[in-house]
């Protein structure tokens, strides 16, 4: 996986590092927006103080299918990588993010937990004990692997259907942990 790039390179330069749950297919239906909803220069916010905004921007690809691309950007707001993947997703009343590093790549979640204009809040971190309780329950199948702090270091579901897609929606405030990833647009310089 390359990590170099867009919200999987946030991600990495932030320490989140591969603590996403990925999945083989994107979640749930797209969710349209409106051209321009979604597309423009974003900062994410440090998530310790003294640490690093990330930077990088998002542009319409279909946005009627919620379809965008996102890249790293430079502070002023001119992409700096190639452009991945970003779809905008919805299973019930719960809006995600998915990307893809490269096709063929997992889809990587990201839950909305806020949504303004200029102004998006995102979980990402599964709760390791809330994880493997559900997939030991048959609550969801996959593969979940613990560094030596017990948190989560990858989660990859082999099956996700409707059914998992809907409890991961209903309880994703139980299922992720509350570190918040708080991206704001900001006008380009």
């Amino acid at each position: 996986m390359r990590l170099a790039r867009s919200l999987l390179s946030l991600a990495v330069a932030l320490g989140l590092a591969a603590c996403f749950v990925q999945h083989a297919e994107p979640i749930g239906t797209a969710e349209p927006a409106a051209p321009g909803q979604w597309s423009g220069f974003w900062v994410a916010e440090p998530l310790e103080a003294g640490g690093e905004p990330g930077f990088f921007a998002i542009a319409d690809v279909d946005p009627w299918k919620g379809v965008f691309s996102v890249s790293d950007a430079d502070p002023d707001g001119n992409p700096i990588s190639d452009p991945i993947p970003l779809h905008l997703r919805r299973v019930g009343d719960t809006l995600f993010l998915d990307v893809q590093d490269k096709p063929g790549d997992p889809w990587m979640l990201f839950v909305v937990a806020e949504n303004a204009q200029d102004r998006v809040v995102l979980a990402w971190k599964p709760r390791a004990e809330e994880m493997r309780r559900a997939i030991e329950a048959g609550s969801f199948q996959g593969e979940l692997k613990l560094n030596a702090a017990a948190e989560v270091e990858e989660l990859a579901l082999t099956e996700f259907t409707e059914a998992q897609q809907a409890r991961l929606a209903r309880d994703w405030r139980n299922l992720f942990t509350d570190a918040r990833m708080v991206l704001k647009r900001v006008p380009i310089r």
